[in-house]
């Protein structure tokens, strides 16, 4: 159950079919992979990871979980995503099938490698966020921003996907039948000097070509995105701005005591997907 993409630089082949490449679904360590990465051994050890969610009903979630070590195998996207179903009271991962116009939800388990929906509790009730019904799901992931590859050409399930302590797994919706309807995966850094926070932007994004030829783009400047800062309160420091045609903005926050501060894009969406994923860092001011 494993599928082919292509990257932008390095043109990695041919996707082997669209309902299993979107529904594979995609946070941050000491290493930010670029956009597509060959992945590396793994570990079995205990484990700190992040998973964030963000969909067309769900809104951006960020859970912490902690993963125990395990006596075979290594630690994989899947068992993150139970960790994460587990440690929340709002979010699980399912995946579908549908008889005589009825459909059932299954929670994923420890072997799924495809999932198809997200279900979100909103006011009481489970709303289930994906299934385009065009053949994919549109969910997606990647790790710590880049999507991993298990050899040369060949893109890794949620159950071969190998994870290490302090990755961050972000999932969300994508819509990639053109370029131009693809989501842009943002990344985002921040600086601090004499009462300024420069702040650099950056996407990727994934499409498919008219011949079903999967792209994903390195990492680029991403411009016209929304921007702004918080203290450790989460309190707004300074206004909310939009990258330039850059990916840089440089916000006015006036003296800033020692602290960390985060810097967050704003993910943005229409009714039919992602446009910009939301992106967030931290910066120190000493």
């Amino acid at each position: 159950m494993l599928k082919k993409l292509t990257s932008k630089k390095t043109m990695l082949l041919t996707v082997l079919a669209l309902a299993l490449v979107l529904c594979f679904s995609f946070g941050v360590s000491a290493t930010e992979y670029p956009a597509s990465y060959l992945q590396g051994t793994g570990t079995s050890d205990a484990i700190n990871v992040t998973v964030t969610v963000e969909g067309l009903s769900v809104p951006y979630t960020e859970i912490p979980v902690s993963l125990s070590a395990k006596t075979s195998g290594t630690q994989k996207v899947v068992d993150a995503l139970l960790a994460a179903d587990a440690a929340s009271s709002s979010i699980g991962f399912y995946s579908s099938s549908t008889t005589d116009g009825v459909t059932t939800y299954s929670p994923i388990t420890s072997s799924t490698t495809y999932f198809s929906h997200v279900g979100y509790t909103n006011n009481g009730t489970t709303v289930y966020d994906g299934g385009s019904g065009e053949g994919y799901s549109g969910w997606v992931f990647r790790i710590n921003g880049g999507f991993p590859m298990e050899s040369a050409g060949w893109g890794a399930s949620i159950g071969t996907a190998v994870i290490n302590n302090g990755d961050r797994i972000s999932f969300y919706v994508d819509d990639p039948i053109s370029e131009v309807n693809s989501a842009l995966f943002n990344r985002v850094s921040a600086t601090y000097s004499n009462g300024t926070v420069n702040v650099a932007v950056t996407e990727s994004h994934q499409y498919f070509e008219s011949d079903w030829t999967w792209v994903i783009t390195d990492f680029a400047a991403s411009p016209g995105v929304e921007v702004a800062i918080y203290n450790s309160s989460d309190v707004q420091i300074g206004t909310t701005k939009y990258t330039g045609d850059d990916g840089n903005v440089a916000i006015n926050t006036g003296s800033l005591p020692s602290g960390t501060y985060t810097v967050k894009v704003l993910g943005a969406k229409d009714s039919s997907s992602i446009l910009y994923t939301t992106a967030i860092n931290t910066f120190t001011v000493q």
